[in-house]
């Protein structure tokens, strides 16, 4: 079959060629091709230096082609090869299958149980009607995920109980009480922004919304718009891995660091700060009567 992998910027054939790097012998793979995002030109097989981004059309067998999934720190795979090569498919259940998702999604939207709750009967209504087996679902559960995403939760939990989180709050009112109202707003944004990296953007937003009301209610302006920039805020989860179970998914396969969430999640949180500080008071205004 045919795959297409994308060379991380952590992987070890980078600054190499693909004699350099022995592809074919090691991997047992045919590089059929090589393309650069953002190049018109395509690399040529034998003298071109591996950059990271470049995506390497190979060929081979199934079984090599999977090898190279493992192997996370060198190679994504961006395709699916155990769908393309027909492994483990069950045709027959496809009706079956779409059946128990819409049912799913019937129970989350009439409201009838919660979304955990849905989610986890539809599992079960998976493995029970022969959709998945039980060995297939061990497999396709990211356990380095769900190790660290636990590992978190006591943290959170221990935060809020030792009241760090509460005495950060009213510390940071207290400071910015006598500013203008926009500066005042901002201090809760980087306060909410900071906290939803570490706990859940809901528990974020019950422990700091109070504050906000109170900081509004205290220099005497609305408080619709601090609120607002809170919900803002708890939703840039976006500087650690660990700030959203979708930022945890990927670090596994993409083989990102710490840091990597860091270098682009933190600007990002700033731009949306100066936004959100220019449109939320216009929206709703500090003074709504003046």
């Amino acid at each position: 079959g045919i795959a297409e992998v994308l060379l991380p910027p952590r992987s070890s054939l980078l600054d190499k060629t693909l004699l350099d790097t022995q592809f074919r012998r090691i991997y047992d793979l045919t590089v059929l091709a090589i393309e650069r995002p953002g190049s018109d030109m395509q690399p040529d097989l034998h003298g071109a230096t591996l950059q990271a981004g470049d995506i390497l059309f190979v060929q081979g067998t199934w079984d090599a082609i999977l090898n190279l999934k493992r192997n996370a720190r060198d190679f994504v795979l961006l395709s699916q090869p155990e769908a393309t090569a027909g492994f483990g498919l069950n045709p027959e259940k496809a009706p079956v299958a779409l059946a128990i998702l819409l049912g799913m999604l019937l129970l989350m939207v009439i409201g009838i149980t919660s979304v955990v709750a849905a989610s986890l009967l539809a599992a079960v209504a998976m493995v029970l009607t022969g959709c998945l087996s039980m060995d297939d679902a061990y497999e396709l559960i990211d356990w380095k995920s769900i190790v660290l995403i636990a590992g978190m939760l006591p943290m959170a939990t221990a935060l809020e109980k030792v009241g760090l989180v509460a005495l950060a709050s009213q510390t940071l009112t207290e400071l910015t009480g006598g500013a203008a109202p926009v500066v005042v707003m901002g201090a809760m944004f980087v306060l909410t922004a900071l906290f939803t990296q570490l706990l859940s953007n809901t528990a974020t937003t019950v422990l700091v919304a109070p504050i906000a009301l109170a900081s509004a209610l205290q220099i005497g302006v609305a408080p619709q718009a601090f609120m607002m920039a809170v919900a803002l805020a708890s939703s840039m989860a976006f500087a650690t891995p660990v700030a959203s179970p979708t930022n945890t998914l990927v670090m596994g396969a993409g083989g990102y660091r710490f840091g990597d969430y860091a270098k682009v999640g933190i600007p990002l949180i700033f731009v949306m700060m100066i936004v959100a500080l220019i449109v939320v008071p216009i929206l709703w205004p500090f003074y709504p009567g003046a």
